[in-house]
C-alpha cells in the first residue's frame, strides 16, 4: 500500500521518482525539481524502478505530446482512488499495470486538494522556499529526467556544469541564498548529495549536515540510527555544562560568554544507536581494540591513557573501496576519547566524541599498474567530494554537530581483546 493514492505535497500531482530517473537527472532538472523530490522522500522515499514496476499501486504513464506539443509522460505514477473513480474506463488497464495508460490525474482539476494540501506543505518547506512555493503553485512543474545507465553522477556532474556554467549559475542564484558563497560544482554536489540515493553511512551523515543547514526534514534512515539532541534538551547540569564545553570549542565561542546557552542552545548532539551501522563499525574497529588494549592496564590503575583521541584510518588507497573503513574515516576520521571507564564486573564504557566536520585532503597521482589506477579513481573522487564539503562548510552552507558515540564493551569482549593483544599487529 506504500504508493497507493499517493498525491506529492509540492507539486500534487502522482507522478513518483525512482532512484534511477534521479541518478539520470541533469544538474538543472535536479535544481528544478528539488521541492518536489524532497517532498516525495519525506512521505513514500526513494524506490527503485523495479519497486515501482513490480507494485500493484503503481502504472506506467506512456510518452505523449501535450498541449504545448512538448514530450511528456514516461514515468510511474500512483494508482489512486479518486483518479479511478473519475475515469472508471482506466480501472482495469490500471489494475493489470501491463498496460501504458494515459494519466489524466496529472492534468485534471485538483483544487479540491488545495486546501488538505496546502495546510500539510508548510511542515515540510523550509522558511526560505515559502515564497517560491506560493509563486509556483499554479506552474506545471514536471520535467522529466530521462535515465542515463552507466554514468557516475559526480563526473555526469562535473561535465554537465564545465559546459553549461551561465545555466548552472543561473540556476544556482534562483535558489535564494541555500547555495551563496559556492562554487558551481560545490553547489552542485550540495543539491544532488541531499536528493540522490547514495549509499554508505558518510552519505547519511553528510546528507543530513546539508538538510540540518536548509531546515529540512532528515532522512528517515539517520532518524532510524541516531538520536538527535540540542543542548537545551540535556537537562542533568552535569551532562549540560560538559557539552556546552564541547559545543563551544566546536563553534569558537567563549565558554564564559554572558550569552553562551543563547548561541548554543540549539546546536545539535547526534548519538548514534547500538543497532547504527557507525556504531557497530567503530566497535568492531581495529583502531578501537588498539586503544583499549594499549591503555588498559594505565586505566585499570589510575593512570590516564597514552592518546586521548583515536584515529580511524582509511587504510591507504584500497581503504576507499572498503564500506567500513571509508565509513569511519569520512564520518568520524580521528574521534577524542576523553570519557571511559572500567566497570566493577570487568566491562567497559568509553564514549569517542567527534566534532561532524571537514578537512582537506591532499589528492595523491602514483598509477603503477592497472589496479592502482582504479584506486586512484576512486580515492581521488572522494578526495574531491570531500574538498567540495569543506567550502560548503567555510561558506556555512553545511551544519556541523557533536557526535558523542557511547560504546559498551562485555567483560568476555574485553578479555577476548587482552588475549589478541600479544598475538595481533596492530597497523
Amino acid at each position: 500500500m506504500r504508493f497507493k493514492n499517493y498525491i506529492n505535497r509540492y507539486n500534487k500531482k502522482n507522478r513518483i521518482y525512482s532512484e534511477e530517473e534521479l541518478l539520470g537527472m541533469t544538474l538543472n532538472d535536479l535544481l528544478d525539481n528539488e521541492p518536489t523530490i524532497l517532498a516525495q522522500d519525506l512521505d513514500i522515499g526513494i524506490p527503485t524502478i523495479e519497486e515501482l514496476k513490480n507494485s500493484p499501486n503503481t502504472h506506467w504513464i506512456d510518452l505523449y505530446t501535450n498541449e504545448q506539443g512538448q514530450k511528456d509522460g514516461g514515468f510511474y505514477g500512483s494508482i489512486n482512488d479518486n483518479y479511478l473513480s473519475m475515469y472508471p474506463n482506466e480501472r482495469q488497464l490500471a489494475n493489470e499495470n501491463t498496460t501504458p495508460v494515459y494519466n489524466e490525474w496529472d492534468y485534471a482539476d485538483t483544487s479540491d486538494l488545495d486546501e488538505y494540501l496546502d495546510k500539510d506543505i508548510i511542515n515540510i518547506m523550509p522558511e526560505n522556499k515559502k515564497q517560491e512555493y506560493e509563486a509556483s503553485k499554479n506552474q506545471n512543474n514536471v520535467l522529466e529526467g530521462m535515465v542515463e545507465k552507466n554514468a557516475n553522477i559526480i563526473d555526469k556532474i562535473s561535465g554537465e556544469v564545465k559546459t553549461g556554467i551561465n545555466d548552472t549559475k543561473s540556476k544556482i542564484k534562483q535558489t535564494i541564498n541555500k547555495y551563496e558563497g559556492l562554487s558551481p560544482m560545490s553547489a552542485a554536489q550540495k543539491a544532488a548529495s541531499k536528493i540522490l540515493p547514495y549509499k554508505g553511512i558518510e552519505n547519511e551523515y553528510y546528507r543530513n549536515s546539508l538538510k540540518m543547514k536548509d531546515g529540512e526534514p532528515l532522512t528517515d534512515k539517520f532518524l532510524e540510527e541516531n538520536d538527535i539532541y540540542t543542548l537545551k534538551d540535556i537537562t542533568d547540569p552535569e551532562k549540560n555544562n560538559y557539552y556546552k564545553e564541547q559545543l563551544a570549542k566546536m563553534y569558537g565561542y567563549d565558554v564564559n560568554s554572558p550569552d553562551i546557552n543563547d548561541l548554543l542552545k540549539d546546536k545539535k548532539i547526534v548519538v548514534p544507536k547500538e543497532s547504527s551501522r557507525l556504531y557497530q563499525y567503530a566497535k568492531n574497529s581495529e583502531a578501537l581494540e588498539k586503544w583499549i588494549v594499549d591503555n588498559y592496564d594505565r586505566i585499570k590503575n589510575g593512570e590516564k591513557p597514552l592518546e586521548d583521541s583515536v584515529e580511524f584510518s582509511l587504510g591507504g588507497k584500497q581503504g576507499a573501496v572498503n564500506t567500513k573503513r571509508r565509513g569511519l574515516f569520512a564520518t568520524i576520521h580521528k574521534a577524542n576519547v576523553n570519557r571511559y571507564k572500567i566497570n566493577d564486573d570487568g566491562s567497559m564504557l568509553l564514549i569517542p566524541e567527534d566534532e561532524y566536520n571537514f578537512e582537506e585532503w591532499d589528492e595523491e597521482h602514483d598509477d603503477k599498474n592497472i589496479k592502482e589506477k582504479v584506486e586512484n579513481a576512486i580515492y581521488n573522487r572522494y578526495v574531491n567530494i570531500n574538498n567540495r564539503a569543506h567550502e560548503q562548510q567555510e561558506a556555512n552552507q553545511l551544519e556541523p554537530f557533536l557526535t558523542s558515540m557511547p560504546i559498551y564493551y562485555t567483560k568476555e569482549e574485553v578479555e577476548e581483546m587482552l588475549k589478541r593483544k600479544n598475538k595481533k599487529l596492530y597497523k
